[in-house]
């Protein structure tokens, strides 16, 4: 097994307001409308069970496009797991999750 360069300590995810979500403007990943409208069908069913991911300033890590839909459908608030982690990491990490 490797050896981990830093740890990261994970906190408990916490309840934001969407607006307060950030975004880069550079995810790669983009869906159809077909893929959104499946996307907003499986959160109106689970909710928000997966948490989206940001860094400390809440800029999105894991979970824009969830985040998209759920404004869509006219939710306000969402699961977040804010992680202290510089923007270098956060980036990495996003490569990192949209892997899976």
């Amino acid at each position: 097994m490797g050896r981990v360069e830093k740890e990261i300590p994970i906190p408990m995810s916490e309840r934001v307001r969407l607006e307060d979500l950030r975004f880069d403007g550079c995810n790669p990943n983009r869906l159809s409308r077909e893929g959104m409208e499946r996307l907003k069908a499986s959160i109106r069913r689970w909710c928000d069970i997966v948490p989206i991911v940001t860094n400390k300033d809440l800029l999105v890590a894991d979970g824009e496009q969830r985040a998209v839909a759920m404004k869509e459908l006219g939710m306000t608030e969402c699961s977040v797991i804010r992680l202290p982690v510089e923007d270098v990491d956060r980036r990495l990490l996003r490569q990192v999750l949209n892997k899976f």
